[in-house]
């Protein structure tokens, strides 16, 4: 596995085990979600029946395997916080779909898009996070319907050669957002604005207006732009794939 730890006090941290998540931690998993016949039958032997009747109403073999290779995977590294077999991991959803843990300290939220998932863990308060493939164009009507005046108007001014990777970056960092509460587009993504600047750095940002909320981009893979958003201070991040 490769590791990339992030610490302001020290950038170099020796950590007991991987899965040891402290207070105002956060954990981001990455991975594909490529996997073989043998992979997909082993993880789909470990979902749940809902989870298994949900993987059978997609229409296309290929949307059938991501969705299996995400749950199950997701499946894989929340047994190794709880230290439980993944098969009897039960999640309750919110009204809008959002897994979650009844009464464990553990809190995570999950994102793919195409052949990447990202996985965010922390401990007591909610996270959100978001992975969106790059693509070489965007649709500026979307942009101009969905961001908010400032977002659009420094997105346009940017060189056409710069907008598309704007604009993914945009819409990761607010989907992370959203995404903290579970629920959803319930928000109207114009009704808030999030910096629209390349940085990896922890980011400042008001959000159903209120202010303390922390958004970060990360790297999962050089094609996507991917963000995680939480309301906590946050003392240390890991970024590690897993395998």
């Amino acid at each position: 596995m490769s590791t990339v730890v992030c610490n302001k006090v020290n950038p170099v941290i020796q950590s007991s085990s991987e899965f040891v998540l402290d207070q105002h931690e956060v954990h981001i998993w990455y991975t594909s979600v490529i996997i073989s016949v043998e992979q997909e039958n082993i993880l789909l032997s470990a979902l749940s029946p809902d989870e298994v009747a949900r993987a059978n109403r997609f229409r296309f073999p290929i949307h059938r395997q991501r969705f299996i290779a995400a749950r199950g995977m997701l499946r894989n590294i929340v047994g190794a916080y709880l230290e439980v077999d993944p098969k009897v991991i039960m999640f309750d959803y919110s009204p809008r779909g959002k897994p979650y843990l009844r009464e464990q300290a553990l809190q995570f939220n999950v994102s793919h898009s195409q052949d990447m998932a990202v996985y965010a863990f922390t401990l007591d308060q909610p996270i959100g996070v978001d992975i969106e493939k790059t693509q070489e164009k965007y649709d500026d009507a979307v942009a101009a319907r969905f961001f908010s005046e400032s977002e659009y108007r420094e997105l346009s001014a940017l060189p056409q050669s710069e907008r598309a990777l704007c604009f993914y970056r945009i819409w990761s960092r607010k989907e992370a957002l959203i995404k903290v509460s579970g629920e959803g587009f319930a928000f109207a993504l114009s009704s808030f604005t999030v910096p629209t600047i390349d940085s990896l750095e922890t980011l400042a940002v008001n959000f159903q207006g209120e202010s303390g909320w922390l958004l970060r981009s990360f790297v999962a893979h050089p094609e996507y732009q991917s963000a995680f958003a939480t309301q906590q201070t946050i003392e240390k991040t890991l970024i590690r794939e897993w395998k």
